[in-house]
């Protein structure tokens, strides 16, 4: 059984496409786009290290998380500490609404932070980077259970690598790993370069 601490990242990664996180883990790397690089630059500001006043609040900028107990670790893009209130998780994506992998990621980033601080954390934050608004998301026990079936999905496949088919669909067309995975290659074809 891996003993290592899981990166958050690879366990959103795994949410999106379980093949993709195989390709950044194990075969090819990451490769960049238009809609990474736009990520990348989109975030680039919240992976500083930055600690400021705002609207009577701290924001912490590239917030370092983890946890002993799930085997994970992390950075929150941005954590709201408002006085008399649970800390707010929010992480930027390019997203119009959050969805299944931010969800997946801010509920692992809770669970670091519920550990860390010692309170419970009942909600969380999308802030979209296309419309410049922030969306709450409710963690409750099946965000919870989902997030960590996710983790225990990505443990599992670290601990026994097996090649992972493409999913071959809508998020094919836009994803920087596109020309690795050949998704919509003859079926006997795909994956061929990594047997």
């Amino acid at each position: 059984m891996r003993t290592e601490s899981i990166p958050i990242s690879q366990v959103a990664h795994w949410t999106y496409c379980p093949r993709k996180l195989q390709i950044i883990a194990g075969e090819a790397g990451w490769l960049d786009n238009w809609h990474t690089t736009r990520g990348i630059l989109d975030h680039a500001r919240s992976h500083q290290a930055v600690r400021e006043r705002r609207d009577g609040a701290t924001w912490e900028r590239g917030l370092p998380v983890g946890s002993d107990v799930y085997g994970i670790h992390g950075v929150a893009d941005l954590v709201v500490f408002a006085d008399g209130e649970p800390p707010l998780p929010v992480e930027f994506k390019r997203t119009k609404r959050p969805d299944e992998v931010a969800a997946t990621q801010l509920t692992l980033i809770i669970l670091c932070l519920e550990e860390m601080l010692g309170i419970d954390i009942p909600v969380a934050g999308v802030f979209s980077t296309t419309r410049r608004r922030r969306a709450a998301i409710a963690i409750d026990e099946s965000a919870r259970a989902v997030a960590l079936e996710r983790l225990d999905q990505v443990r599992a496949w670290l601990d026994r690598p097996v090649l992972i088919p493409p999913r071959a669909d809508r998020r094919c067309n836009g994803c920087s790993l596109e020309q690795n995975c050949q998704p919509f290659a003859p079926s006997h074809y795909q994956g061929s370069a990594v047997r």
